[in-house]
């Protein structure tokens, strides 16, 4: 460790230190900022090796992604611009990178509409270089630095300049690659998806019809940047609002239940089809989750023969309508999926209802084998550890269990989550509103980033939330929602309404959550792979040690951490186990090029930390 600490200091002292060239006296000052929270004076920001700098040195795998944050404010009002030069090696390798300020959302510290207190969160990711910077405000700079799968492994550099006219500050980025690749493989990511959202939001699909070309091609920029972080499931809404509306807008069946003159049921397939081929064709094709045999309020929506006259019926569950209705919908829709050559990848959704309804949902799905002989698969989130109805539980294939319950009697859901694997059934983690740590407008970052580690220590095979683009009328101004906190309903923001041709925008929040899955395929990587088995143990251990704090409801009805401490804990533990990896990833890499002895391994890596 030591001796990788000291090279890496002569290469920041050889190419790294920043110049400052003024013009005239600068009014502003522009430094590097955590990527994990929101604020320049975070108390916690003190955990971060280059808080304050004008150099930042990072570390990278291949096919990975890493971030930075500049800070500029300024004692009076200007407009300021920033330029990035290209990573480049000193053989002259480039890695290219993304940047631009982040734009500020509006939200509030509050459950729904009430009058708490207003925030304003930087977290929008744009493209644009220049900003107006007011006096006692700070503007951020996001760099996204992605590295290819092929990229050469060694050391980078790059400068940044922010200039506001007439004097310029200088920073200086170094980045070094380490010769090991991010495996593909790795935890499951699924975001619950609207497709809906963006043909009522958008003035330029205003009297398309759903998924025309058109509304295709707003969707396709839509589902790149879910793709691209490795989400694999689709969501896809088989009744009329599943959730009994719990969006701003409506959320319609992708499947149409039609009644003729005499009774009779036939369903309409066209937009499930149009929506699930689009997701497949873009790589998003291991998972179709359908929503839901078990809506919120019980329903289904008739169209009737007019085609005009919508017919909504209420079927207590378990009853003779209701089994007579949804086995007849399980057999029609089985036979499509088997002509479309979806069947095996189709999920039949359960989602936060009565667990006394689940097994006459269960019952129904598993009554309806296809022409081979199978059944569709059976999912669910719940809000409960299944600690105590073991039967029932293992006949859902795939379940997804809230942070909010799991530490809690964790020794005995270990043994449910271990029976789960022998199984073959998939459990993962799920998070949404009035949890802590969390993914809302206000929360750290990092939450997102710890979230990733946690599931991975606790045994979890991947991560599920609510909700990827439930936009609500105004996001861009306004985050609010009747029912959540601010942000819970989004993970992408849209473009502007008025947008010709839109482009959707990352939030920190989005590419935090896919920092922490990468950290995690490392984790699973370097603890399959790493031939020093003292290394490896601690390795484990450092991940077991991964420590939570709680949240707690404040007076407008939104979760939040309990205080700074509280705060600091999720911080601690995400900065450490950053600095495990990339220690962890030294002595690899060391090994791999025949370094193997225990002196080296201990320069590298101090085992009594």
């Amino acid at each position: 460790m030591r001796l990788f600490r000291i090279l890496a200091a002569l290469i920041l002292v050889i190419v790294m230190m920043p110049l400052n060239v003024h013009g005239e006296e600068s009014t502003f000052d522009a430094v590097f900022t955590y990527t994990g929270n929101h604020d320049l004076y975070d108390v916690n920001n003190d955990l971060y090796e280059y808080q304050g700098k004008t150099y930042a040195y990072l570390h990278a795998w291949k096919n990975d992604k890493v971030y930075l944050k500049i800070a500029v404010t300024s004692d009076s009002d200007c407009g300021v611009s920033v330029s990035l030069s290209q990573l480049t090696s000193p053989s002259g390798n480039v890695l290219e990178t993304s940047s631009g300020f982040l734009k500020y959302a509006d939200g509030s510290w509050g459950y729904g509409f009430n009058e708490a207190p207003r925030v304003q969160i930087p977290e929008i990711i744009t493209e644009e270089k220049t900003a107006e910077v007011h006096a006692g405000q700070v503007q951020y700079y996001w760099i996204s630095i992605p590295v290819p799968a092929d990229a050469e492994s060694g050391i980078y550099h790059a400068d940044a300049v922010v200039t506001d006219g007439k004097s310029q500050q200088h920073l200086s980025v170094g980045l070094y690659v380490y010769d090991l690749t991010v495996p593909q493989e790795g935890p499951s990511l699924n975001l619950w998806q609207y497709p809906y959202s963006s043909l009522y939001y958008y003035d330029c699909l205003k009297g398309e019809e759903p998924f025309s070309e058109k509304h295709l091609s707003v969707l396709r920029k839509e589902l790149e940047l879910y793709r691209d972080m490795g989400g694999r499931s689709i969501t896809a809404a088989i009744t009329d609002e599943p959730w009994s509306h719990q969006t701003y807008y409506d959320t319609p069946s992708l499947i149409t239940w039609n009644r003729d003159n005499k009774g009779f049921i036939w369903y309409d397939y066209s937009r499930f089809d149009a929506w699930v081929q689009l997701c497949m064709d873009m790589g998003i094709d291991e998972r179709i989750d359908c929503f839901s045999i078990l809506p919120f309020d019980n329903s289904i929506t008739l169209i009737e023969e007019d085609g005009v006259t919508r017919t909504k019926v209420f079927l207590e569950v378990g009853s003779y309508e209701w089994d007579l209705d949804w086995n007849y919908f399980i057999v029609k829709f089985t036979e499509h999926l088997e002509e479309k050559g979806w069947f095996d990848k189709t999920y039949i959704f359960i989602d936060e209802r009565n667990i006394g309804y689940f097994q006459k949902a269960i019952d129904v799905i598993r009554s309806n084998a296809n022409s081979q002989g199978k059944t569709l698969k059976i999912a669910s989130a719940v809000n409960v550890v299944p600690i105590n109805n073991d039967s029932l539980y293992d006949q859902i294939d795939y379940l997804s269990v809230s942070i909010a319950s799991v530490p809690e009697q964790y020794n005995k859901f270990s043994t449910v989550m271990k029976r789960r694997e022998k199984l073959g059934l998939e459990t993962t983690l799920y998070n949404c509103s009035t949890n802590y740590p969390n993914a809302f407008a206000y929360s750290d970052p990092d939450e997102s980033v710890w979230t990733m580690l946690y599931g991975e220590k606790m045994g979890f095979s991947g991560y599920l939330r609510w909700a990827y683009n439930a936009w609500n009328d105004d996001p861009l101004n306004k985050l609010d929602h009747n029912s959540f906190e601010s942000g819970d309903i989004l993970l992408i923001y849209p473009d502007e309404r008025t947008a010709a041709d839109p482009e959707p925008h990352s939030t920190v929040r989005l590419e935090m959550i896919g920092q922490g899955l990468n950290d995690v395929r490392k984790l699973q990587y370097l603890q399959a792979n790493l031939k020093d088995d003292q290394v490896r143990r601690f390795v484990s251990s450092q991940l077991a040690g991964l420590k939570r704090s709680y949240g707690v409801y404040n007076k407008y009805g939104s979760m939040v951490a309990k205080n700074d401490a509280a705060r600091r804990v999720i911080t601690e533990g995400t900065v450490h186990m950053e600095d495990v990896i990339r220690r962890a990833s030294a002595v690899q890499c060391r090994t791999d090029q025949g370094g193997n002895s225990q002196r080296e391994t201990d320069s590298l890596f101090s085992l009594s930390d």
